[in-house]
């Protein structure tokens, strides 16, 4: 059993598809559900631990091809019989992170950082029946002059992701049956890049090890840090885009 839910914004006005969320049956025990995360895209993918060679020019023969039906995605597993969650990252492989505090406290944990590339292709277009079972978000922006940033955030049910004004950020939320979904969203006001740029989590060693989530703060420290790291090698690339007005 499982559901599918498409969410969607605007791009200059005209509709397009964000990302959707699958519910599934956890297959250990069908009383819990886990999450499957797919994103518009052609199923290629790069992957390198530098912002700065992702976000070089675009060579389709550096990129890898998956065959896995979505693309690649990430999945949120509940695991019943364990006090961790399980977040995991496919591409070709799984990789993934197990994660605690999710369960028994107000805690976050990161799935992914997306900063969008061109949406101007046809992927992003929805198909008329993920339009008649979409869901609108308030994400409304031109990608000729700025670039989506979308941070997903994973908690159990009915957690509140605190705003604060020192952190200036947009969110919406969606409430599973044992996750909620909260995406702490920004605009960055500089052209994109061809491709979507995804920062996820960095696959620690071994079975045993689990890290803690984070609190809200946490949260938005970790955005602004990865925001920050990806907007200076942005701009190391296009130094005249940094306070043009110096240049004239």
């Amino acid at each position: 059993m499982s559901d599918k839910y498409y969410f969607l914004g605007k791009d200059d006005g005209k509709t397009i598809h964000l990302f959707s969320i699958e519910e599934r049956e956890c297959p250990s025990n069908k009383k819990f559900f886990d999450l499957e995360i797919f994103f518009p895209g052609r199923g290629l993918f790069k992957t390198s631990n530098k912002i700065k060679e992702l976000i070089k020019d675009v060579i389709e023969d550096d990129y890898q091809k998956t065959d896995l039906d979505g693309g690649p995605h990430i999945s949120v597993h509940y695991h019943p019989d364990q006090p961790s969650i399980f977040i995991n990252r496919t591409t070709t492989e799984e990789q993934g992170c197990k994660i605690l505090g999710i369960k028994d406290r107000n805690l976050f944990a990161p799935a992914i950082l997306k900063i969008f590339g061109t949406t101007k292709t046809p992927i992003y277009n929805p198909k008329e029946k993920h339009l008649n079972r979409g869901i609108e978000t308030n994400i409304n922006f031109n990608s000729k002059t700025d670039s989506l940033v979308m941070f997903f955030l994973v908690s159990k049910t009915g957690v509140e992701f605190h705003k604060e004004l020192e952190y200036p950020a947009n969110y919406f939320e969606k409430d599973f049956k044992n996750f909620r979904l909260t995406v702490v969203y920004r605009y960055f006001n500089m052209p994109p890049e061809k491709p979507t740029i995804n920062m996820s989590l960095v696959t620690p060693p071994g079975d045993s090890f689990a890290v803690n989530g984070l609190e809200w703060w946490q949260v938005c420290n970790l955005l602004n840090d990865l925001e920050m790291a990806y907007v200076s090698e942005y701009f190391k690339k296009y130094p005249e885009r940094n306070f043009p007005y110096l240049n004239k």
